[in-house]
């Protein structure tokens, strides 16, 4: 059993995170797009793609399932994962080092992750245990593996 605690500030918490989603998901949601997009209160959202508008999935900021579902479209429909050195920074082809057709590994790591541990927030263990569960890690496996593998050459293929 675990050890008692202040219950009263443990409702107010939740209360607060639920605020917090609400106003992250009222603000940065597309729900056409299936992405959460900068805001800049002049221009309001900033659509284009980005690996980070995918962080709220690596955090956790999201309460419907059906919402990983739209963020994995939204990479698919952005062709972002057809690049053979991982997801650009952006798709803004600039000549800066934070633009096309580089990509930042930390952000590769947020997105990959936040695809890897999706299904664990919005799937009961039981459905977690069928071998035909997975789609939200074998979709990144099919997409990282063949990259390590063209990228780092197991050391038979080096010699």
């Amino acid at each position: 059993m675990p050890p008692p605690g202040n219950d009263s500030q443990a409702e107010r918490y939740r209360n607060l995170r639920a605020q917090r989603l609400a106003a992250l998901n009222a603000l940065l949601w597309d729900e056409q797009k299936g992405a959460w997009f900068d805001y800049d209160t002049e221009k309001g959202k900033n659509l284009e793609f980005y690996p980070s508008n995918l962080a709220p999935l690596w955090a956790g900021c999201f309460s419907d399932p059906a919402t990983v579902d739209k963020a994995l479209k939204y990479l698919e429909d952005s062709q972002v994962l057809t690049y053979q050195h991982g997801i650009p920074t952006s798709l803004r082809n600039t000549g800066q080092q934070w633009d096309f057709p580089n990509a930042w590994a930390p952000l590769q790591d947020l997105v990959i992750r936040g695809w890897v541990i999706c299904p664990l927030r919005t799937h009961p263990p039981q459905e977690r245990s069928n071998p035909d569960f997975g789609d939200g890690t074998r979709r990144p496996q099919k997409w990282l593996f063949p990259k390590l593998t063209r990228e780092f050459p197991t050391p038979t293929e080096s010699m």
